[in-house]
């Protein structure tokens, strides 16, 4: 069975820095993703596209608003877990599955910036 439950929260924050410290904190990302970011290794798209945009002078002002909205989740219960509903044993019979996605919540966010 799959539980599916409602979850609706909405928030939204106002935010004031343009460091990257502030953004990669609103954007709840750890440390080393920061870094692999910094350092290139890694592109980035959709909401976090907002660590790439930065002011284009000091003369400039910004306020971001920060919009996070939840809809639902979709949980897989026991009787899904068990091997004989995996798709592909292989993955564990030879050792290279390392996470299961059991949880799924549904929803958005976005960053709205006024210059």
């Amino acid at each position: 069975d799959l539980t599916i439950k409602p979850q609706p929260k909405t928030e939204s924050e106002i935010l004031m820095s343009d460091t990257i410290d502030d953004k990669a904190s609103a954007l709840d990302i750890s440390a080393s993703l920061k870094g692999s970011f910094l350092g290139g290794m890694i592109d980035v798209g959709g909401s976090a596209k907002y660590l790439q945009d930065t002011k284009k002078s000091k003369q400039q002002a910004r306020v971001t608003v920060q919009y996070k909205t939840t809809t639902r989740y979709e949980q897989l219960t026991m009787s899904h877990l068990g091997i004989q509903n995996v798709s592909y044993p292989a993955v564990f019979e030879h050792g290279t599955a390392t996470h299961v996605v059991t949880t799924i919540l549904h929803g958005a966010q976005a960053f709205f910036i006024f210059d």
